[in-house]
C-alpha cells in the first residue's frame, strides 16, 4: 500500500468519524422552539410552561385583573341597569356581590394551571372563539378613543373628512380610518409572548385609575356636582320587580367578566405557585365596582353640564371638546383618551 493510499484512507476515517459525531450531536439536540416534546400533536404552547417562562408574580396577576376592568363594557354597565329601574346604589351593590362571586370562581379556575403549567382548556376551540369575539368587541371601542385623539390633533381637518360610506355601514369614513390606525398600532402586541407581556398590565394598572379618577374630578368640579335623577330612563322599581331587576343586574355584570373567567388558565400557567394568583380576585373585587361607580358619576356630572347622558366615555370626551375648545382642553382630552385607548388595545 502506497503512502498516498494510506493518506486517503486516513482522511476518509477522520471524515467519517466527524460525520458520526455530528449525527450523534444532532440526535441529542433539543427540538426546534416551535416543536413540542410529546410527538406530532405537541408544540411549545401546548406543552407545560418551561421554568424560565414562569415570570408572572403576584403583582402581575393583580395588575392584569385590575387593569382590564377599566373598559367601556364595565364603564357603561350602568346604562342598561338604569333602564330596568335600578338606581346608582343598587347597581353598586349588585356589582360588589357579583364581583365577589366571580372572584372565587376565577381563583379556582386559575389554580390548576399554576400547578401543572398547562393553559389551554379541554376544548381548545373555546379559547380561540372567546379571543376572537373579545378582540372584535374591544377594538372598535379603542378606535373610538383614537378618533377623539385625532380630533384633538388635527382639529377641524379631522371632522371635515367627508363621509363616503352609506348609513347602512354603521360607521363613518373618519371612524373607519381611526379603526385602521388603531388596528395597525395594536397588531405588534399579538407577537409578544404572554410570559413577557406582564409589564404592560403593570403599567396599565397605574394609568387606568389615574385617567378615570382625573376625569371624574374634572367632571364634578366643572359641573358643580352631578344629577343622578336625570339618568333614569324608567321608573324606580320596588318589591318583586326590584328583586327581578337585581337578578338581571347580576346577569349583566357577570357577562362582562366571562372572557377572563374562561381563559385565565392561559395566563396563570406562567406563575410558579397557586398562591401567586390570590391577588387576582382581589383586583377584580376592587376594580369592577370602582369602574362601575366612576362611570355612573361621570355620566351624571356630564348630564348636569351638557344635558345629555353620555354613557360612552368617548362621547363624553367629544362633548367636552364641543364646549371647551382651548389648546389646554384638547391636550387633556388627548391624554385621557390616549389612556383609555391603550387600556383597550392590549387585552387578555
Amino acid at each position: 500500500m502506497g503512502a498516498g493510499q494510506l493518506f486517503r484512507d486516513s482522511t476518509h476515517v477522520v471524515r467519517s468519524s466527524a460525520q458520526a459525531a455530528e449525527m450523534v450531536q444532532l440526535s441529542n439536540a433539543q427540538p426546534e422552539p416551535t416543536q413540542g416534546n410529546f410527538g406530532r400533536w405537541s408544540n411549545k404552547d401546548l406543552d407545560p410552561t418551561l421554568p424560565e417562562h414562569r415570570t408572572w408574580n403576584s403583582w402581575s396577576f393583580f395588575a392584569f385583573q385590575f387593569s382590564i376592568a377599566f373598559s367601556p363594557t364595565t364603564y357603561n354597565v350602568g346604562a342598561s341597569l338604569y333602564a330596568i329601574g335600578l338606581n346608582w346604589w343598587t347597581i353598586l351593590i349588585a356589582s360588589i356581590i357579583v364581583s365577589v362571586m366571580v372572584a372565587i370562581l376565577l381563583y379556582l379556575n386559575s389554580r390548576g394551571a399554576t400547578w401543572h403549567h398547562v393553559g389551554f382548556p379541554t376544548i381548545i376551540a373555546i379559547r380561540g372563539i372567546v379571543a376572537v369575539l373579545y378582540t372584535a368587541i374591544q377594538t372598535p371601542y379603542a378606535s373610538q378613543f383614537m378618533a377623539v385623539m385625532l380630533r384633538c390633533v388635527f382639529v377641524h381637518k379631522w371632522t371635515d373628512i367627508p363621509n363616503r360610506l352609506p348609513p347602512t355601514a354603521g360607521i363613518t369614513s373618519s371612524n373607519l380610518l381611526a379603526f385602521v390606525i388603531l388596528w395597525l398600532l395594536q397588531l405588534p402586541f399579538a407577537f409578544i409572548h404572554p410570559s413577557k407581556i406582564n409589564i404592560v398590565f403593570r403599567i396599565k394598572s397605574v394609568l387606568a385609575p389615574v385617567g378615570l379618577v382625573a376625569t371624574m374630578i374634572w367632571a364634578l368640579v366643572s359641573s358643580k356636582g352631578a344629577d343622578f335623577q336625570g339618568l333614569g330612563t324608567a321608573d324606580a322599581v320596588t318589591g318583586a320587580a326590584l328583586r327581578w331587576s337585581f337578578v338581571k343586574a347580576w346577569n349583566t355584570i357577570v357577562s362582562n367578566v366571562i372572557p377572563p373567567l374562561v381563559n385565565i388558565a392561559d395566563l396563570s400557567r406562567y406563575g410558579n405557585r397557586s398562591s401567586q394568583t390570590i391577588p387576582m380576585p382581589v383586583g377584580l373585587v376592587i376594580s369592577k365596582p370602582l369602574v362601575t361607580f366612576l362611570g355612573i358619576v361621570i355620566t351624571a356630572a356630564g348630564y348636569k353640564q351638557f344635558g345629555d347622558a353620555y354613557w360612552n366615555l368617548w362621547d363624553f370626551y367629544s362633548g367636552v371638546l364641543d364646549k371647551y375648545w382651548s389648546p389646554g382642553a384638547r391636550t387633556l382630552v388627548f391624554l385621557a383618551a390616549g389612556i383609555q385607548q391603550q387600556l383597550n388595545t392590549c387585552r387578555e
